[in-house]
């Protein structure tokens, strides 16, 4: 029965996403449900909030998500992004290729329906081409994409480092082979139908400029790199610093830059954070999931179904990662191991919901980039869901291997 309610609640929960209600709100709805529910007065429940939103790792986790946001606002603000791609395109002969770069890099840094900030290059570079609306919402959404599997600025990931008690490299150890077979995925489904796409390539000049501009717009990117996986520095000391080495470089007044940063985070990205790790502490202090592991063995079903099912049909309701990961991983934190966390496990968790989250038909840059080219929804799910079929089944090699 206490089964049954926690899934009721979690369907519920991605039902008010689903129907446009906050995201942090729908979470806070389903951390108080959790507490009726599964906790023994609403003392234990306020105490499980005050818990959660004065713990060192929420704040922490916060601290690192704005950090995040802005200096993505100060890439844009400051040309890096511009640069980066111009210098991309003047490089890269094969015009597939250079069409498919633009969204991928973009992807580097997190941004809600930042598949637009590409799209206009795509659909210049994809005329070109004689491509389909569909095929050009294909390569801009699929691109975008790539690297959400393992790349340490998206707050999936993050959120669900927090959630587990598992470092952000150790999990990109495990899941950034995800992210190479989304790019083999898209290499087959999006690129290579494509004909006429050879180019004469630049001067040689214009190939060292651009190589030149390329790495130095890209400076921040290698700084994270360099520092987390070389020098093994916390990532929330390499955000600070490259924020405020930033903030003296770009060309803007103080003022503007002020403006830049409020602009860049919002009170529902802060709200967003403290609910997920509220409904974490909620459904850890009622022990509303203990039972799971026990239910499962007595019924003869694989923990591998509610791993897969659970975190996909939220991904699929919501389009939204932080979703799957902040309302699922809680539920499912037995499945996983318990304190010793088997990350294979989490990579088949995170892989699927985010197929869910792939394939959401209210995900942000989906509709946004089908809208923007005007392409029809059978046309794309016709590339969709092969693409995606194909990092699934990277994913259940990697799992067995």
């Amino acid at each position: 029965m206490d089964l049954i309610i926690l899934l009721g609640i979690t369907i519920l929960t991605a039902l008010l996403i689903w129907r446009k209600v906050d995201l942090g709100l729908s979470l806070l709805i389903g951390s108080t449900l959790v507490g009726i529910f599964f906790m023994d007065s609403f003392t234990a429940f306020f105490t499980a909030c005050r818990t959660a939103v004065t713990d060192a790792a929420t704040l922490q986790l916060i601290a690192l998500v704005c950090l995040i946001l802005i200096m993505g606002a100060l890439m844009k603000a400051g040309g890096n992004l511009k640069n980066i791609v111009g210098s991309l395109e003047r490089l890269i002969k094969d015009k597939r290729v250079a069409m498919s770069i633009p969204p991928a890099l973009i992807g580097l840094l997190p941004s809600p329906g930042g598949a637009m900030l590409s799209a206009p290059i795509v659909e210049e570079a994809g005329d070109h081409l004689n491509l389909s609306a569909e095929q050009k919402t294909f390569v801009n959404y699929w691109f975008r994409h790539l690297w959400e599997y393992f790349w340490p600025l998206y707050p999936g990931l993050i959120i669900a480092s927090a959630i587990l008690s598992v470092t952000i490299p150790d999990m990109m150890r495990v899941q950034y082979p995800l992210s190479i077979g989304a790019i083999i995925s898209g290499f087959i489904v999006g690129l290579m139908p494509i004909k006429n796409f050879s180019d004469s390539g630049p001067p040689k000049v214009r190939i060292r400029q651009a190589v030149l501009g390329f790495a130095v717009s890209l400076w921040p990117i290698w700084v994270i790199l360099i520092g987390l996986m070389l020098l093994k520095l916390p990532i929330l000391l390499i955000l600070g610093g490259i924020v405020a080495a930033m903030l003296f470089i770009v060309k803007l007044n103080w003022n503007d830059r002020w403006k830049l940063i409020k602009k860049a985070v919002s009170w529902k990205i802060v709200l967003l954070l403290f609910a997920v790790m509220i409904f974490k502490q909620v459904i850890s202090d009622s022990s509303a999931v203990e039972a799971i592991p026990v239910i499962l063995e007595q019924s003869g079903i694989s923990p591998y179904i509610p791993l897969a099912v659970i975190p996909f049909l939220i991904g699929l309701l919501t389009g939204v990662n932080q979703a799957y990961v902040g309302m699922g991983f809680p539920l499912l934190l037995p499945l996983f191991g318990g304190e010793a966390v088997d990350l294979k496990l989490v990579m088949y968790a995170y892989t699927t919901g985010f197929a869910g989250v792939l394939l959401s038909p209210v995900h942000l840059c989906l509709l946004l980039t089908r809208e923007y080219f005007k392409a029809s929804w059978g046309g794309i799910y016709r590339q969709l869901i092969p693409a995606v079929g194909v990092t699934l089944l990277a994913m259940v090699i990697l799992l067995v291997i």
